[in-house]
């Protein structure tokens, strides 16, 4: 609940006729959560990322501070890469090195995270695989915790005829190379990080991670023995990135979370005549302000008067005023759409 900064009388005091706040982990009653099958995740109270069920809310928490961030409400996209998690199987080919499997606690909790190692060749030491997304914007990302190793790299199909780089340090949880691409990184708990990249591919993308030296260089001497940690790989077509999405022996699909509030939960409460809407949001990823609606009003699947979809560069709220107008539902929807609270205030 919003709470003004001044005093008001009794008399002036105008109370919201609905308020939603996302951050308190339970779901209203009145709201209803669609989503096909079992392939979304969210990183849960204790920072750990894990699946949650169709049809179920994803309320989401910072991995770093465990603070409440809101109702997580995202698009359909795809993992295009089998074996997220398991980067031993043979679809994942290795140069230059080989992969120890279940080494280390992963950011699931689970002790499913596996360790790339390079050999002694003087060459680049990295794994790779392939998938059919081209020609379409595309993100690909990776989790990844050093080891005797602190910087990683990531490039492929697609990516090297372009003159494309990217290199993360996992010491000071920085880009340390970006070139023809969008890289970005995200701090998890126990040291791990997400690193991802935004980019339109040439030919059939997919991931090659490279070990790097201090010096950020893919190509150099190996020890034989030194390393990072890796898990929870994903390419998946779209300009922005998204949850994870956990794949085993096929590409996976997650699908949108719609999340409505019809009938009489909307006509109970809802002033016909007119009235103010407040909604505040985080529609951003990887710092970039995503330009996707936040919510619609709707009448007999007419779009009411008003269409929220504008969002200022410090993430403060976007607001409009409903006219005259029958409305039948409140749809909340959309692309990494985490919000945080919602009301309407009768005129």
């Amino acid at each position: 609940m919003i709470t003004p900064s001044f005093s008001l009388t009794a008399t002036e005091r105008v109370l919201p006729s609905l308020a939603l706040d996302f951050t308190t982990g339970a779901l209203d009653p009145r709201v209803t959560v669609t989503r096909a099958l079992n392939t979304a995740t969210r990183v849960n109270s204790s920072g750990l990322i894990e699946a949650v069920n169709a049809d179920l809310p994803r309320f989401d928490y910072d991995p770093v501070t465990l603070q409440p961030k809101g109702l997580l409400i995202e698009e359909q996209r795809i993992n295009a890469l089998a074996y997220s998690e398991e980067l031993g199987n043979a679809v994942w080919t290795k140069s230059n090195a080989s992969i120890v499997d279940n080494s280390t606690t992963s950011p699931s909790g689970l002790t499913n995270a596996d360790t790339l190692v390079e050999n002694t060749a003087t060459s680049t030491h990295s794994i790779q695989s392939t998938a059919s997304v081209v020609g379409t914007p595309v993100v690909c990302s990776f989790y990844a915790k050093k080891k005797e190793r602190s910087k990683v790299g990531f490039g492929g199909a697609g990516f090297n005829a372009q003159g494309f780089q990217a290199v993360w340090d996992l010491d000071s949880g920085t880009v340390f190379t970006n070139i023809g691409g969008r890289a970005s990184i995200q701090a998890l708990a126990n040291g791990w990080y997400r690193c991802s990249v935004a980019f339109t591919p040439s030919n059939a993308s997919g991931s090659l991670i490279l070990l790097c030296d201090d010096t950020g260089s893919n190509t150099y001497t190996g020890d034989g023995t030194s390393g990072l940690f890796l898990w929870g790989v994903q390419t998946e077509a779209g300009a922005f990135l998204t949850s994870y999405i956990p794949t085993t022996t096929t590409s996976l699909t997650r699908n949108a979370d719609v999340v409505t509030m019809t009938g009489t939960n909307f006509s109970s409460w809802y002033n016909v005549g007119a009235g103010t809407w407040y909604i505040q949001t985080d529609a951003r990823s990887g710092g970039t302000i995503l330009t996707a609606g936040t919510f619609t009003l709707t009448a007999d699947a007419t779009t009411l008067k008003k269409y929220a979809n504008s969002y200022s560069t410090n993430q403060s709220a976007s607001s409009l005023v409903i006219g005259n107008g029958t409305a039948a539902k409140l749809s909340y929807y959309k692309q990494a759409l985490l919000a945080a609270e919602l009301q309407a205030l009768r005129a």
